[in-house]
């Protein structure tokens, strides 16, 4: 069964009991304000090596912020933010990868060119062995035989699995999403969640995933934090300690998503 994983003595805390120097990822006493609006509020998180992890909330809680922090994106902030041993304000860490909502895609370019925008500045996409290191990250997605395509005629999941390659591209060691499956059908949801988690077990990234999902968020992650409110606060985390693969409707699973539920008071 699950159990709500909580600092000793505060329940606003991300925090793992055994967090330690090794964190993929830790965030110390964050806040994040905007002219007059607060859109985070001490946040406290670390993340292990390897790790996945969801955050949830309602809409304005600041998860997307929390992300853009992380990524370099927020440089404005107090308190720490550190992901792979480098602080975000000192230019952060080179190991990470941001997968959006929307694919954001080159109408122009073909699957393989959209992908090698991913790669590192300096490295030439023509070389072989980076060309290689391109198709087999199309591979790694599902999309061979799609290469040559371009956006308008990928179907949303596919454009989104393109997104996800673009993301890897870099080699990180951390992958930041943002609602990446948001606008897809059940069905096709459904299949990237799995793709994902097959991407993630196959290349070991610490994985943090914003979601409006509690379903997705319960399936996908090893622990969900929960922000709350305006300003985004962390209420509660909550691990997810069920054996892979899972079913989703595993009766465990479903005791999960009701906690996560209830930690968000609804």
């Amino acid at each position: 069964m699950s159990s709500l994983n909580k600092k000793q003595g505060d329940t606003s805390s991300g925090q793992r009991p055994n967090a330690n120097d090794k964190d993929a990822l830790v965030v110390h006493d964050l806040t994040k304000r905007y002219d007059e609006t607060v859109a985070l509020d001490g946040i406290d998180l670390a993340v292990a090596d390897g790790e996945f992890v969801s955050v949830v909330g309602p809409s304005g809680c600041g998860k997307s912020t929390l992300l853009r922090v992380l990524s370099g994106l927020e440089e404005r902030f107090s308190g720490r933010a550190v992901v792979d041993g480098e602080d975000v304000r000192d230019g952060g860490s080179d190991d990470v990868g941001m997968v959006f909502q929307e694919p954001r895609l080159l109408p122009w370019a073909d699957v393989r060119e959209n992908v090698a925008v991913g790669l590192p500045a300096g490295v030439d996409a023509d070389d072989p062995k980076t060309a290689t290191r391109i198709d087999d990250l199309i591979e790694t997605v599902g999309l061979s035989g799609f290469e040559d395509h371009r956006p308008g005629g990928l179907s949303g999941g596919m454009a989104q699995r393109v997104s996800l390659a673009r993301g890897l591209a870099y080699q990180p060691s951390v992958l930041l999403l943002d609602e990446p499956f948001s606008a897809l059908d059940q069905l096709t949801k459904y299949e990237q969640q799995d793709n994902l988690l097959e991407v993630w077990e196959a290349r070991g990234t610490t994985v943090v995933l914003v979601t409006h999902d509690i379903e997705e968020a319960a399936y996908l992650s090893d622990r969900v934090v929960v922000l709350g409110g305006q300003p985004g606060r962390v209420v509660e985390a909550v691990d997810v300690d069920i054996a892979r693969p899972r079913r989703r409707t595993d009766e465990q699973l479903v005791a999960i998503r009701e906690a996560i539920t209830g930690a968000l008071g609804v």
